[in-house]
């Protein structure tokens, strides 16, 4: 025999809600597909590096990250799988590099922008309160794509079908683009040892 308590009888229309939205968002964030092909990018390089996709990245809002990039344990696994920003609603939302609109439109009833960069790296945005870019539509780093609601989140993936893997964008929006490169603690003598 159950019981049931009022408060989890009113909880559980919200709770089927937050679940359509996960299921609705991790589509989104995992299927859409490239428009076109997504032809190289003037000043951006095509190839499936982070390091070589345009950086630095501009920052989507003027606002604090006020929940960072947590990596999953598996595909389905709880984390962060990109940058909440604390925005008012409202606000202005840029892109962070220049790209081609791969996606507009709701996900369980919340607007997102997905933009495809060189490289099969795209960046998604959302929730949204209006969207200003269409699918298919070029556009510039900084240039306006919607208006934040609040909990704006950006992701950034990259790669294709079954290897698609969310990144940190945190290092490709402070300009931390490059390959990491070892440095000796000592210098080399003048006949090349250490």
């Amino acid at each position: 025999m159950s019981v049931r308590t009022s408060s989890s009888v009113r909880l559980r229309p919200f709770v089927r809600s937050a679940l359509a939205g996960a299921a609705g968002l991790a589509w989104l964030l995992s299927v859409a597909t490239p428009v076109g092909g997504s032809p190289p990018v003037a000043g951006i390089p095509s190839a499936g590096r982070p390091d070589q996709v345009g950086c630095p990245w501009v920052a989507p809002v003027d606002a604090p990250v006020t929940d960072g990039f947590r990596a999953p344990p598996n595909p389905y696994g709880p984390g962060n799988r990109g940058l909440e920003y604390g925005v008012t609603a409202g606000q202005a939302v840029v892109a962070v590099a220049p790209g081609r609109v791969g996606f507009v439109g709701p996900v369980a009833g919340r607007r997102y922008v997905v933009v495809e960069h060189p490289g099969d790296l795209r960046s998604t945005y959302g929730p949204l309160e209006s969207t200003a870019v269409a699918r298919g539509q070029s556009v510039a780093a900084g240039e306006g794509i919607g208006t934040a609601a609040p909990g704006l989140l950006l992701t950034a993936r990259i790669g294709t079908g079954e290897a698609t893997r969310y990144i940190d964008p945190a290092p490709l929006l402070a300009g931390r683009c490059g390959r990491a490169r070892l440095v000796a603690d000592r210098p080399r003598r003048a006949d090349g040892s250490r």
